[in-house]
């Protein structure tokens, strides 16, 4: 009898985990990869031992409570979990809802949509595998097979794949901490018909059901043709689906990290090639964004200023085809201010990054006022090295000597300050420029800032009409505690 679910929820997974989080700790380091089937799991592990890539696999049964029924069945069993901050794969087939997802090919999950309409975003995601691109994925709770229930599933949700786990898999992922992406292989494309007796040879455990099997051959003997044709093309198509996995486990281990905070109101082209070019210069493969909780110097509602959850949005946007870039919403989760220390012994925590990981960029003026931020000496002795990026007035010479001037005044290392100095050009800021273009005419304004914006940032604020307010009041002078004026623009 297949279980309801109910006792797999994950609020009562996550309850009664809670007690197993500190022997979980010594599992943070380890890549988990987690595949539906047995049949899946066993060619993602020979693929990704092929790879070089240690990590676990396991086979945890299909449907929408797949992944809570195996973790409830790990407890029972006195195993451990993967720690909060581990890194955590989906891995493996899924039906394809439209052209160019066809059989054959490989997707990294940018967007799940649960079978209740919520919407997960996997932190760990397609820029970090170079032979597999973006999908949205759709989460539901039965298999579909035929192609009118396909087209029908894409125009509803304008998806581009369509699964049954992965919507709980995205829920207790969040809901432990995991660091999660998810990699699936299109076994059916949308003119595929996916027969129901070829769905009934798998259990809920995951494992070919013999009686199945039996009466399917027995029904037509065809069927065993079918079967060998469907078990070849799975086969190839998991090999590179577990090529993905390693390609995102090696990107998602990579230790040096560029973290990168601000308003982003709106993010746009210079936030990019910021956080890029100092990511290259400084040889960090992952870039971290975190946007600021709320916009620090504006009250609520000036000038038309976006929500959080919007400026979150449209990172995400500007940010999606950066390789090794992960958008972080810690600051937007939270209510009440967020420091910076906060958030940087947040992900040292959590990702298990030492000071000579972790490196925090921030700009030519935040630096020159570092010495106001909340527990700033926390920040640059204890938990992060600090790269400072050129900004108008200043280039990198005249900045570096600011900077050594400064601190040595203060009784730090001068000349670490200097060497902190990017030599990069000095790069502008303009979201306060952006903004202003944005209150007028917008058919004007996305001519205007089209050098500026990536297009999906554009249609986003165009579409929810956003910047439409009053002229900003002037900002209040900056405490010596106030939050994020150690932020980008």
């Amino acid at each position: 009898m297949r279980p309801t679910g109910k006792e797999y929820s994950v609020a009562n997974i996550e309850g009664k985990m809670m007690g197993m989080m500190d022997q979980a700790m010594a599992r943070a380091d380890v890549v988990t990869v987690l595949c539906p089937t047995a049949f899946e799991a066993a060619r993602v592990r020979a693929a990704l031992g092929e790879a070089g890539c240690a990590a676990e696999v396991r086979c945890i049964g299909v449907g929408a409570h797949a992944v809570t029924r195996w973790a409830a069945q790990e407890r029972a069993r006195g195993g451990v979990l993967p720690a909060r901050g581990a890194i955590v794969l989906l891995a493996g087939l899924a039906g394809g809802l439209r052209p160019p997802f066809v059989r054959g090919s490989v997707w990294c999950a940018s967007k799940v949509v649960s079978s209740d309409g919520r919407v997960f975003h996997p932190t760990v995601g397609a820029a970090g595998v170079p032979s597999a691109a973006s999908a949205c994925v759709a989460s539901v709770e039965r298999v579909v097979g035929s192609r009118a229930q396909k087209e029908a599933l894409h125009a509803r949700t304008g998806c581009d794949l369509v699964d049954v786990e992965s919507g709980g898999f995205c829920e207790m992922a969040s809901a432990l901490g995991w660091r999660f992406g998810i990699v699936r292989g299109v076994s059916d494309g949308v003119a595929d018909e996916l027969p129901a007796w070829m769905t009934a040879l798998v259990g809920v455990d995951g494992s070919l059901v013999g009686s199945a099997l039996m009466r399917a051959l027995l029904a037509s003997p065809l069927r065993a043709v079918m079967l060998a044709r469907a078990g070849a093309l799975c086969s190839r198509v998991l090999a590179r689906v577990g090529g993905a996995a390693a390609h995102l486990a090696v990107a998602a281990t990579t230790r040096r990290t560029l973290l990168f905070g601000g308003t982003f109101d709106p993010p746009h082209r210079m936030h990019v090639r910021m956080a890029v070019d100092a990511a290259r210069v400084l040889g960090c493969a992952r870039i971290v964004v975190v946007p600021a909780g709320r916009a620090p110097l504006r009250a609520a509602g000036d000038d038309g200023g976006a929500t959080r959850e919007q400026r979150l949005a449209m990172v995400r946007l500007a940010f999606s085809q950066v390789p090794g870039a992960e958008v972080d919403a810690f600051e937007t989760q939270r209510e009440g201010e967020s420091f910076t220390v906060e958030t940087l012994a947040f992900v040292a925590a959590r990702d298990r990054l030492t000071r000579a990981d972790l490196v925090l960029l921030i700009g030519a003026d935040q630096a020159m006022q570092f010495d106001r931020w909340h527990s700033w000496r926390r920040i640059s002795d204890e938990l992060a090295r600090v790269a400072v990026v050129p900004r108008p007035p200043w280039d990198a010479r005249s900045l570096a000597n600011a900077l050594r001037e400064k601190f040595a005044a203060l009784g730090c290392d001068g000349d670490a300050w200097a060497r902190a100095v990017l030599p990069m050009p000095a790069i502008p800021l303009a979201a306060t420029e952006v903004r202003a273009q944005w209150r007028g005419d917008a058919t004007r304004a996305l001519a205007a800032t089209s050098d500026l914006l990536d297009p999906a940032v554009a249609r986003f604020i165009r579409e929810r009409r956003l910047y439409q307010g009053a002229e900003s009041p002037p900002a209040p002078t900056m405490s010596p505690h106030a939050r994020r004026q150690e932020t980008h623009e």
